[in-house]
């Protein structure tokens, strides 16, 4: 029998991060929400925002055309004909400054979107993109004060500029991914716009009649070996920098809202734990020789590691309740649950964990 998502009638908030070919995770809950409510996700959100490829997933909730199911058919496109490598574009047509052509990403983009402008959305959205100009992250909206300026933008043109990651894709002019900076995770500001910014149209959004569904695309599981740092080759660094740079500018978008917003919405984190561990034990799902679901990246696009996500996505999915509030998840966590607060799944800290930390230096200052 269904269940009622929003039994209350609060104006419904859905955001959904970045992650490149991890968006899978987020899409395969959002498939398992409409089979639980029987409705589509269009119905059931009055307010939609998502970064990269959570743009991608956002545009297409707001248009309204998909339902969760065909968006894993939007992602199958998007993993197989765009994230992968065009040699050929690589060394002529980009000179090796780009990994991904983004001719077929346009061709996808305007399949499902067509023409239609931020301003025609029935729904209320926000998509951030950095212009590298300004060294600014802009925030599309179609409500509120911000409105006026952005309404004629097409939706396509929008989402491709906040999937435009560095590296991976050429900059929409001076536009790149929006979640070049700290709004990979968009829950924070899409919460900001919904209780602050949002009520100038519509007085319903206001305190205690607001429910936040934020989903993620995986958690990685970040701890290291006592010790391992002191001996890292400078070209070890770069990598894990770029990771701890979006996984800490992710928790601190959490904890604000929690900090912020807690006692004045219903917030509720949807993440999954990509620990090797916990997809096996607590969800279990096999894991094939060779691959490691911890090192699941952006551009994790090989049909392995497709099935791998989906597998995953699709486990975790299976036990969540849509019913619970955001108290209640915290309390209740499902299993392979890595959201809010973020389980640390290490022993608890005191003093002798701290001195390990310290653990190899000279302290006696000569």
């Amino acid at each position: 029998m269904p269940i009622t998502l929003n039994p209350e009638g609060k104006k419904a908030v859905l955001s959904i991060d970045a992650g490149g070919a991890r968006g899978i995770l987020p899409v395969m809950s959002l498939v398992k929400l409409e089979e639980a409510t029987g409705q589509k996700c269009h119905d059931l959100f009055d307010f939609v925002a998502g970064t990269s490829v959570g743009a991608m997933i956002a545009g297409a909730v707001a248009v309204g055309d998909l339902a969760a199911g065909e968006m894993v058919e939007l992602y199958d496109r998007f993993v197989s004909t765009i994230l992968k490598i065009d040699y050929f574009a690589l060394v002529f047509r980009h000179m090796f400054r780009f990994l991904f052509d983004k001719a077929k990403l346009r061709e996808l983009l305007y399949h499902y979107f067509g023409d239609v402008t931020l301003g025609q959305l029935d729904r209320a959205i926000l998509i951030p993109v950095k212009d590298m100009h300004r060294a600014e992250t802009i925030f599309f909206v179609n409500r509120g004060p911000g409105a006026p300026i952005c309404d004629d933008f097409p939706l396509a043109q929008v989402v491709e500029a906040s999937i435009s990651a560095p590296v991976f894709f050429e900059p929409y002019g001076d536009a790149v991914d929006g979640g070049v900076g700290t709004f990979g995770n968009v829950c924070y500001t899409a919460t900001v716009e919904a209780m602050e910014y949002l009520r100038y149209d519509d007085l319903n959004w206001k305190d205690d009649n607001i429910l936040h569904l934020s989903f993620g695309t995986g958690m990685s599981s970040k701890s290291l070996p006592r010790g391992a740092v002191r001996y890292w080759l400078p070209w070890q660094w770069p990598l894990w920098l770029l990771n701890e740079a979006m996984e800490e500018a992710s928790d601190t978008s959490i904890r604000l809202t929690l900090r912020h917003y807690r006692d004045r919405m219903d917030f509720r984190r949807y993440q999954v734990s990509l620990s090797d561990d916990v997809v096996k034990s607590e969800l279990g799902v096999e894991i094939p020789p060779g691959l490691s679901s911890n090192k699941l990246r952006l551009s994790s696009s090989k049909p392995e590691q497709v099935k791998l996500m989906k597998d995953i996505g699709a486990a975790f999915a299976k036990n969540l309740d849509f019913a619970l509030t955001g108290e209640q998840l915290i309390q209740n966590p499902p299993p392979g649950y890595g959201g809010c607060p973020y389980p640390s799944r290490l022993p608890p800290l005191d003093t002798q964990r701290l001195k390990d930390m310290f653990a190899g230096e000279d302290t006696t200052g000569g």
